[in-house]
């Protein structure tokens, strides 16, 4: 299957959208308002509503039959494979969470500008979604996860000794590199599970675990960086990827032999 790659060109989007969103905010309340941002985004949700209903009929969904009437998620959760990509993903999401929330908040202790980190991060992860995805496929789900973890871990422990230095460009793109690869393997690896009457159930799981990833992020290491400062927060958030890492080693993720799946 494709699914890395068809993965990564979401993922690619979603992190131009990131990385567009706070120049054009700016550009916008800066000539016409606060007003204007919150009807831009207005404008912007209608015109997705609008491009999915002329597009609906071209979309390649499974047949009504092939969909049982309920799902068990206490049954897809028993399953230790998926559980255990669910686990990473939570960890994945949190540390994503961790940096777009507070690194500006570093920077500007630092007197610095958290902006150029921040470009670094998403043109490289956009450009290994784009360039990468289609490897993760044909390698390996399994060995891009581990491959790619280092970086992650390596990524948050720099960040408080490098930002607004000459070397924070360099760890910029590490945590880019880290992104562009976990985003399609974490998807990918969750899409790999599940029958197909069971998609649906296991994608919906893996959204909402994503999510609760960046909430977490937001709230638990804002009380963190509260209690211990923002420097630690970092060093900490990078444990907790460490953590991650030797997670996805031990862990007995293998789709292709979890319960009655595929």
């Amino acid at each position: 299957t494709r699914r890395a790659q068809a993965y990564g060109v979401v993922g690619a989007a979603l992190m131009s959208a990131s990385a567009l969103s706070p120049p054009i905010g700016e550009t916008l309340i800066k000539k016409w308002g606060f007003s204007s941002l919150y009807l831009a985004a207005c404008l912007s949700a209608a015109v997705a509503f609008v491009l999915m209903w002329t597009t609906r009929r071209r979309l390649l969904l499974p047949s009504k039959d092939q969909h049982t009437s309920g799902i068990s998620y206490r049954k897809l959760i028993k399953d230790r494979s998926l559980f255990c990509v669910l686990l990473s993903t939570l960890i994945f999401a949190h540390c994503q969470s961790t940096v777009i929330n507070f690194v500006a908040l570093l920077a500007i202790s630092r007197h610095s500008l958290s902006g150029p980190f921040f470009t670094y991060t998403f043109a490289t992860a956009i450009f290994f979604l784009l360039a990468f995805a289609n490897r993760i496929d044909r390698l390996g789900k399994r060995l891009f996860l581990r491959l790619s973890y280092p970086l992650l871990v390596l990524g948050l422990f720099l960040i408080p000794a490098t930002l607004g230095g000459d070397f924070a460009s360099l760890t910029a793109v590490m945590f880019g590199a880290a992104l562009g690869l976990l985003f399609p393997v974490h998807n990918a690896l969750a899409a790999d599970h599940g029958s197909i009457s069971e998609k649906a159930g296991v994608m919906s799981l893996f959204t909402a675990t994503y999510d609760t990833g960046f909430v977490t992020g937001a709230m638990v290491s804002g009380w963190v960086a509260q209690q211990l400062g923002l420097d630690q927060l970092f060093v900490l958030t990078s444990a907790l990827a460490l953590g991650g890492f030797f997670g996805v080693l031990l862990a007995p993720i293998n789709p292709q032999h979890s319960g009655n799946y595929q």
